[in-house]
């Protein structure tokens, strides 16, 4: 039998906290390893003290369960990953250095490798996955600021013309032309390919008249 034992309690009273602290410390030969996530309290400091580009990042990765795509991103809030993400890791240290963040979770978002036009072309952001629960809750569900479809579908429809070998101007005007002709017949394509929440996401889109 392991005598390795794992608790992931939520809501405990500051008391609580440290009356749990001392009854492990007292522990004999006992090793300790952090493992929690940020409190909704902390999620919320967060997205106040962030700016509001590093918020909108970290708010397209709970809308993607855990995954925010650098085109959906640029298409709405523009070329500024570099800022946002820089933003995401002073905050984090401030309130690292406040005590109302885990010392061991000082990386809240993680880069996949960079593109050929640079580091700020990065495709996607994952964000740690013990602390999506709380930015969850601490955004409501489903953030009030989210992309409209439309502009999460131009992204990604941008991504792949980029990966093409076009421009990211270019990439999205090609997009937008794409989506604004053919539509339904995308959606349609996607619904006989068993992608029903994509196709979903192209029948909610609106364009302007």
């Amino acid at each position: 039998m392991s005598n390795d034992v794992y608790l992931h309690i939520t809501n405990l009273p500051p008391a609580s906290i440290e009356q749990l602290h001392a009854f492990v410390n007292g522990l004999p030969q006992a090793t300790v390893t952090p493992d929690f996530g940020p409190t909704v309290e902390a999620a919320r400091e967060f997205l106040i003290k962030a700016t509001p580009d590093a918020a909108a990042l970290v708010e397209l990765a709970v809308v993607g369960n855990g995954k925010a795509l650098g085109a959906d991103f640029r298409a709405q809030r523009g070329d500024r990953l570099n800022g946002a993400t820089t933003s995401v890791t002073r905050t984090v240290k401030f309130l690292i250095r406040k005590g109302i963040w885990p010392v061991d979770l000082p990386e809240l978002l993680t880069p996949t490798s960079a593109g050929s036009e640079g580091w700020s072309k990065t495709h996607s952001y994952t964000l740690a996955p013990r602390a999506l629960d709380a930015f969850r809750q601490a955004l409501g569900g489903r953030p009030a600021s989210a992309p409209e479809p439309a502009t999460v579908a131009l992204g990604r429809l941008a991504a792949l013309y980029t990966r093409l070998g076009h421009s990211e101007d270019d990439a999205i005007d090609q997009a937008g032309d794409l989506l604004r002709a053919h539509t339904s017949e995308l959606a349609d394509l996607l619904r006989a390919h068993h992608h029903p929440a994509a196709a979903a996401l192209l029948d909610d889109i609106e364009f302007d008249a």
